[in-house]
């Protein structure tokens, strides 16, 4: 045991885990400060890593963690917080490639280019409509005056039939103009949708992405944490450090 002696009643510090000393960092009877690291503990990892990752994960707010330097600590030796990091690692990775490859941009940039081909299909069928309106109403408009023609017994049955062909064919070009607008503008709100529909996934996905990566940080801050508990010796106050028996590496 270690026992720090200061103003305040001597304060008694052991190791939380069973693991022989790995580095000796203050004398006997040597004051040291607040927080000061005394010893570390053998472990799987090498401690100037750990402690180089624990400054730059509590160096990060939540808003800045797209900051953190990844390629940097691939390189680190973290032993027993090397799980924790994995995952957070990979996490860290799937959000930045999220973000650099946008996925949905190539059916994203397909519907725009398809909205605007359908928009002016729709322009050019209205036009048509209009046209095939009038020679609709024109059409009509003889077809009728053929009719009391034939009452009248002016024109022949013939003449009639041919103009009834004529009213006929108009109708049905005016009703297929119809339809096909009418199937343009549901294929504008369909597509419609599936733009709406891949905002709102782009979203989601970029929520879960960014919630996945925060929630693994924060494990690996735990992780640091405990890791820091079990195999840093440090002092909570000020004092003088004095060891009860002889310390061996």
């Amino acid at each position: 045991p270690v026992i720090i002696t200061s103003q305040n009643p001597p304060e008694k510090l052991e190791a939380r885990v069973d693991s022989k000393i790995d580095h000796i960092l203050v004398n006997d009877h040597q004051f040291v400060n607040k927080k000061q690291i005394m010893m570390i503990l053998q472990s799987t990892a090498d401690y100037k890593d750990i402690l180089h990752l624990k400054q730059i994960v509590d160096s990060l707010p939540p808003s800045k963690i797209q900051n953190f330097p990844i390629e940097k600590i691939s390189r680190f030796r973290l032993g027993e917080v090397q799980e924790e990091y994995n995952n957070f690692a990979k996490a860290f990775q799937d959000e930045r490639l999220f973000n650099q490859l946008k996925p949905y941009t190539p059916e994203n940039i397909a519907t725009s280019q398809n909205l605007i081909e359908y928009k002016t299909r729709i322009t050019n069928l209205i036009q048509q409509k209009e046209l095939e309106q009038t020679k609709f109403d024109l059409v009509k408009k003889n077809y009728h005056r053929s009719q009391e023609l034939f009452k009248q017994g002016v024109i022949a049955a013939i003449e009639l039939e041919n103009e009834k062909i004529r009213f006929l064919q108009a109708e049905q070009n005016l009703k297929n103009i119809n339809i096909t607008l009418s199937q343009t503008q549901e294929a504008i709100s369909n597509l419609n949708k599936t733009k709406t529909g891949m905002s709102i996934n782009i979203e989601k996905d970029k929520t879960t992405y960014s919630f996945q990566t925060l929630q693994l940080f924060e494990q690996l801050r735990k992780a640091l944490r405990q890791w820091e508990q079990h195999y840093l010796i440090m002092s909570s106050i000020e004092g003088t450090v004095s060891f009860q028996k002889n310390w061996s590496i």
